[in-house]
């Protein structure tokens, strides 16, 4: 239980923090409103749940499949006196996720930081269920590191090929076209308590948590027209944007002349969203 309770102060902030952060996609693709229903496969203590409960304001029912009866039981401590338990029906399963069974459709699934701890043959099975248990959305996030961003494409080639659309972070469906000695990945910061900074030997009062992550919805959705996967470079009078598009990889330079979209671009942060039509000033590779 120590082990446990350790785990709920020096990761679950950061868990949280990244699934949050992934779920805001769904104001971009209208289907916010429209979230019913959960399922939290891997669950641990549930922080899948309370980022759903802030970014789905029609969340009613949700379903934990987590195998470890103790952390499962934190869970749902932590969830008993909170608004959280007011409003949305809990349901929570034992079962291991490798072979999971008798689960009805959710509107959205979430295999949050679980893939990467599964053998190969059994990663397929749990993609295979998770995508047969989802009516609406597939989420898939995993750490913002090399091996993480490789299994969240090989899902994602694996969940297209099923029939699946991709919703977010990509503005296409083709083959990622960053360079096999990159990968794509994304950053959240979070305030640290003085227990988290203890639990975690660190002097700073925050953290970054990186993430790769991809949702897959069922029906196309709209996509964003281009996804910042850089820090942006800001410079006297002109920002500079790294940009993954439909149309490959470019790079955009927004001046301080174009007014509005600048004023925008100063604005704009790595794994945000950019709107603005191509215009003279931005340089581009070839289509991948």
């Amino acid at each position: 239980t120590a082990e446990r309770l350790a785990y709920i102060g020096a990761r679950l902030p950061a868990t949280f923090h990244a699934t949050r952060s992934v779920l805001k996609n769904f104001s971009r693709c209208g289907l916010d409103s429209t979230v019913t229903s959960l399922l939290e496969l891997g669950a641990g203590p549930a922080p899948g749940l309370w980022a759903a409960y802030e970014q789905f304001p029609s969340l009613l029912k949700a379903t934990h499949v987590e195998q470890d009866h103790e952390m499962a039981e934190l869970g749902r401590h932590l969830l008993r006196s909170t608004v959280i338990a007011q409003r949305i029906q809990s349901v929570w399963s034992g079962q291991p996720v490798s072979v999971l069974s008798d689960v009805a459709k959710h509107d959205v699934t979430l295999l949050a930081y679980l893939i990467g701890e599964l053998d190969d043959d059994v990663r397929c099975r749990v993609l295979t269920s998770a995508w047969n248990s989802t009516g609406v959305a597939l989420v898939v996030i995993e750490p913002g590191t090399p091996a993480g961003t490789r299994r969240v494409l090989q899902a994602r080639t694996w969940l297209v090929s099923q029939g699946g659309h991709v919703a977010a972070p990509c503005p296409h469906s083709v083959e990622c076209p960053l360079p096999d000695e990159d990968w794509c990945h994304f950053s959240v910061r979070l305030n640290r308590s003085s227990l988290h900074r203890q639990l975690k030997g660190g002097t700073l009062g925050y953290e970054d948590e990186k993430y790769a992550y991809v949702v897959i919805t069922r029906s196309a959705v709209p996509r964003c027209q281009s996804r910042v996967i850089r820090h942006p470079e800001f410079a006297p009078r002109r920002v500079t944007l790294q940009l993954c598009s439909g149309d490959g990889l470019r790079t955009q330079q927004v001046t301080r002349g174009e007014g509005a979209d600048y004023r925008r671009a100063r604005k704009v942060r790595w794994g945000d969203a950019w709107e603005t039509p191509m215009g003279p000033n931005e340089g581009r590779e070839p289509r991948v």
